[in-house]
C-alpha cells in the first residue's frame, strides 16, 4: 500500500511538469524492455487511430479493447474487451505514457508512431479477419 502512494506521488509529479499529448496513436514499450539488446523483452502497447489497443509480449496478449480521449490534459478512458475493466492512462508529449496496473505504475516509452507488433516463435496470439490480436491458444 505504501509503494502504491509513492508511486501516485511520483506520477503526479511527473504530471505537472510535463505536457499532455492528445493522441496516443503508435507503438509503447514498457521502461524494463525498451532498449535493451533483446526486442522481445518487455510489455508493449499499440494503439491504433480507430480506437482499438492492445497490451502484449512477443508471445502472449494480455488485454485488448478501446480506448477514448477524456480531456485535453492527455487523459484517456482505456476498456477492455469482455471484461469491460475500465482504467484511466496519461500520455506525456515526451512520449512518455503512465498505465495503471493494479495497485502500481507502469511507464511506457513510444517508440513508433505507427502501431507495430513482435511476434515470437512460439506466440499465442495472431490477427484476425480485422486486424485485430486475438488469442489462438
Amino acid at each position: 500500500m505504501l509503494f502504491a502512494f509513492i508511486s501516485l506521488i511520483l506520477a503526479l509529479i511527473l504530471f505537472f511538469q510535463k505536457p499532455y499529448r492528445t493522441t496516443l496513436e503508435g507503438t509503447y514499450r514498457s521502461v524494463e524492455g525498451y532498449g535493451s539488446d533483446d526486442p522481445m523483452l518487455g510489455y508493449s502497447l499499440i494503439f491504433r487511430r480507430d480506437g482499438y489497443y492492445a497490451k502484449f509480449t512477443s508471445t502472449t496478449l494480455y488485454e485488448t479493447g478501446t480506448f477514448e480521449l477524456m480531456n485535453p490534459e492527455g487523459r484517456f478512458r482505456l476498456t477492455a474487451d469482455g471484461s469491460g475493466t475500465v482504467r484511466h492512462v496519461w500520455a506525456m508529449k515526451d512520449g512518455q505514457l503512465c498505465f495503471p496496473e493494479g495497485d502500481d505504475l507502469e511507464f511506457y516509452t513510444q517508440v513508433s508512431d505507427f502501431p507495430a507488433t513482435v511476434c515470437g516463435p512460439d506466440a499465442t496470439w495472431e490477427y484476425n479477419e480485422e486486424g485485430k490480436l486475438v488469442n489462438i491458444s
